[in-house]
Formats: C-alpha cells, sequence, structure tokens
C-alpha cells in the first residue's frame, strides 16, 4: 500500500471503530492508540488486556464502508470479525511511523506470545502491515499451525496470501483448505492463482479419493473445471 492508501485505511478504520464501541470504550481504544503511538511498548500490555476492558461484539458495517474497504484493500473484509479484533488491528495500525528494525522487533513479540484471539487478529490483519515481504515466513508458519481460527484468519477474506506468497506456499494453502474442509469460495484470488502443480495435486486428490469411493465436493470441482487447462474427470 502507498501513503494515501494507509491514511485511507486508518481514517476507515477508526470510523468503523467509532460505529462499533460505546462512548467510553471509543474513548479508552482512543487513550490507548495515541499512547502506543507515543510509545510502541505500550503495545504489548493493551493488545493483550483489552479483551478484559472492551465489551465483545460482531462487527457491523455501513455498506459504504464495506464498499470503501474493497477499493482500499481488494478482497479484505471483515465479514466474521468482532469488536477485539478491530481493536487490535487499530492498534497495530498506530505503529506504522516506526523504523523497520523496531517495527519489526514489536511484530514479531506480538506474534510469539499470542494467545488464539490475538494470533487471529494479527494473521487476519496480515495485508494492512508495514513491510509486507517481511511476513511471508510468518504466514506460512500460521499455515502449518493445526489451529482452525488460525487458518481461517489467513485464508478467509484476507488477500495477503494471495499478494505475497510463492506458489510453493500457495498451493499449500488451498491444499489444507481443502482436506480441512474449508469454504473455498472465501480464498481471495483462490481461481486467479490456479498453477500446473496445484491442479496435478487437485487431480491425484480426485483420482484418490473416487477409488476409495468417497466423494468430491463440489468446490474442489468448480475449482479444476475453472481452470485455465481442460482435464478430463469424472463429473459425476
Amino acid at each position: 500500500m502507498n501513503e494515501e492508501t494507509k491514511s485511507q485505511l486508518n481514517g476507515l478504520a477508526y470510523r468503523i471503530g467509532q460505529l462499533n464501541f460505546e462512548i467510553n470504550d471509543w474513548k479508552w481504544l482512543e487513550e490507548q492508540l495515541g499512547k502506543v503511538k507515543m510509545s510502541s511498548d505500550h503495545i504489548y500490555g493493551t493488545f493483550s488486556s483489552l479483551s478484559r476492558i472492551l465489551p465483545k461484539k460482531a462487527v457491523e458495517l455501513l455498506d459504504a464502508d464495506r464498499e470503501a474497504l474493497q477499493l482500499i484493500a481488494p478482497g479484505f473484509q471483515m465479514r466474521a470479525w468482532d469488536t477485539h479484533r478491530l481493536a487490535r488491528m487499530l492498534l497495530l495500525l498506530n505503529l506504522r511511523d516506526l523504523m523497520e528494525a523496531d517495527y519489526v522487533q514489536v511484530l514479531n513479540h506480538l506474534f510469539d506470545y499470542a494467545d488464539i484471539s490475538e494470533m487471529v487478529a494479527l494473521y487476519s490483519s496480515l495485508i494492512v502491515l508495514e513491510y509486507p515481504d517481511h511476513w511471508k515466513s510468518v504466514c506460512v508458519e500460521g499455515i502449518r499451525m493445526n489451529i482452525g481460527l488460525v487458518h481461517e484468519a489467513i485464508m478467509y477474506d484476507n488477500p495477503y496470501p494471495f499478494f505475497y506468497l510463492d506458489n510453493a506456499a500457495w498451493n499449500q494453502l488451498i491444499l489444507k483448505a481443502i482436506f480441512n474442509d474449508m469454504q473455498l469460495a472465501y480464498i481471495v484470488g483462490i481461481y486467479a492463482r490456479m498453477n500446473e502443480p496445484l491442479i496435478s495435486a487437485l487431480l491425484d486428490y480426485v483420482a484418490e479419493r473416487e477409488a476409495a469411493g468417497r466423494t468430491v465436493s463440489l468446490p474442489v470441482r468448480k475449482l479444476l473445471s475453472l481452470s485455465e487447462k481442460n482435464y478430463s474427470f469424472n463429473m459425476n
């Protein structure tokens, strides 16, 4: 993201926050955002403790804000977000003025010590983090975890994997989603990034399941049928 886009996202995130928190809760969060901007060390305690202070409820977006979010960060949605995840993303956005080494150090600390809900917020926010190339290995590590909520945070409504993962990591993500029976339709760019190794792996998967007398889900068949090459296999 360029600086103008980052500023637009920051403003939009603040507006969404104001609409989703009661006045006193938003006032508390605004104070924490200001403290984090003044000293990044403040984020460590706040990132964790906010779940004990702020109420947790589903994030609601106005249609105009939903459309604006798609213009700023295509594919990025807050479809299943709660207010704790939103608050944590706002805290992360207030680190953007740090130098790269300091920024990476703070984020690495947050990833290293995060509980599940904090990991969900971090992985959901990958697309808005500074120095996006740095987080490729972090994203791959999350894919390899056996934590369903983390997988959803990385895979669902999150354009980061589409834009930044290489084919090997992308293919691993798609195959993991299929093996875990996840919603393929929520994966940003899934059809655009079909590639020969992935198609080959999917054909092997289909053949193995059919040989074992097991069904193949319609989303997987659709994925293959819409790929760039035509492959023949039993569609019954």
